[in-house]
């Protein structure tokens, strides 16, 4: 199984990227809105005619208009299947998970003061393929970050992971969320380098590893839009916020993560739109870690209406994370051979750990094949140089395939 992997998976990604550039924009990260709004707004190309396919959904795609249309619930499924294999004589050298999520929203209030009001769920079912979880497979690899973003120590899992109340009033310039939320949707976020499900895999190009965000915590957030082109976001979470629990059981601790985000979104003529987000956090002590702060920056720009190009920093003080300070940047082209919804990736990271250990680079390329309406097929190939916990290493690559189906 293991020189399979290594042998299909570069084989893959070679094939793919002999393709020719025709670029276009990629999209923005993966909340419940987002993830929404592709099902709803998706028009891609396919490489493998499914009508047969679409025709035994049409029924769950009825009663899924029959839902939305008479009581305003929107929903849909997500199934990943997920795999890497490292070289340089690791052990474990690869690893396999699926993983199923249930999600939606509830469009419950719809009114002339009080504004709009929705209800956001999301369950995920988790579960391992093979001998080593993902994070025992990121540990062996031995970068400060994870290779892939999907990190889970324990077998398997089922958590309610989201469930919240969201509020947009005053003709949407002022959105109220309270719950149980995922925090990177609203301070850690990157149109081009923003998700470990449809784009970049390792977490420099996934998310920013350079912080400490409480996964999925019990918290407030607030956003402000006064004008078109910047809006600013805060708000206060569990500091000890988990996946796998509700939060209630430590929300009582009064232990606190903090975040602000400003963000400026500019469209600039011939060009495209830009985000430009600076986030400030600071976490209070839990028992996981002491007190402290950290920042980041997040850009992305359109070139035209073909290219998207990103620059991400993180700073975390030392005393929280094993990053002290990290760089990632790189580009996205989407529709390259002019097969819409195809997307093409590339990126390069630098990293200082902490605690004066040597710097760590790396280089990640992928080519998502729109396989047909609902399935994505993402070839990857991350190469790490210097990798933190393995000092005797120079160099290793990590193999990786994602199967994607959104219905």
């Amino acid at each position: 199984m293991k020189n399979r992997f290594s042998i299909v998976l570069f084989s893959a990604l070679l094939i793919n990227l002999c393709l020719s550039l025709n670029l276009s924009l990629a999209r923005d990260d993966e909340s419940i809105p987002d993830l929404l709004r592709e099902r709803r707004e998706r028009s891609v190309g396919k490489w493998l005619e499914d009508k047969i396919v679409l025709k035994l959904l049409e029924p769950y795609t009825d009663a899924k208009k029959w839902l939305h249309d008479k009581t305003k619930l929107e929903i849909a499924m997500q199934q990943l299947l997920f795999c890497q294999s490292a070289t340089g004589g690791r052990n474990p050298n690869d690893t396999a998970i699926s993983n199923f999520t249930f999600f939606g929203q509830w469009h419950l209030v719809d009114h002339s003061f009080l504004g709009k009001g929705s209800l956001g769920y999301y369950v995920e079912r988790r579960d391992n393929l093979a001998d080593a979880t993902v994070t025992d497979f990121s540990d062996e690899v031995g970068a400060a970050w994870g290779s892939n973003d999907f990190g889970i120590s324990t077998r398997d899992r089922t958590a309610l992971r989201q469930l919240w109340w969201e509020q947009r009033m005053f003709e949407e310039k002022l959105a109220l969320t309270v719950g149980k939320l995922h925090t990177e949707n609203y301070y850690d976020r990157n149109s081009f380098a923003g998700s470990g499900s449809t784009k970049f895999v390792s977490q420099p190009f996934a998310i920013n590893p350079a912080r400490l965000f409480p996964s999925d915590a019990l918290g407030l957030n607030v956003a402000v839009y006064p004008g078109n082109n910047y809006y600013l976001t805060f708000g206060f979470h569990d500091a000890n916020g988990k996946t796998t629990t509700s939060g209630f059981n430590s929300i009582d601790k009064s232990e606190l993560f903090k975040a602000f985000l400003l963000a400026l979104t500019p469209v600039f003529d011939g060009l495209g739109r830009g985000n430009y987000r600076f986030t400030f956090w600071h976490t209070d002590e839990t028992d996981d870690h002491d007190d402290g702060l950290g920042f980041l920056i997040s850009f992305d720009q359109e070139l035209g209406k073909s290219l998207g190009v990103f620059l991400k920093y993180g700073y975390s003080e030392p005393k929280l994370n094993k990053i002290e300070h990290l760089i990632s940047t790189g580009f996205v082209i989407r529709n390259p051979w002019k097969m819409q919804g195809d997307l093409m990736g590339a990126g390069f990271s630098w990293d200082s750990p902490g605690n004066g250990a040597r710097d760590e680079y790396a280089i990640e390329m992928f080519y998502r094949v729109q396989l047909t309406t609902h399935v994505q097929l993402t070839p990857s190939v991350v190469f790490i140089f210097n990798p933190y916990k393995k000092e005797n290493s120079g160099a290793l690559a990590v193999f990786g395939l994602r199967c994607r189906a959104l219905f």
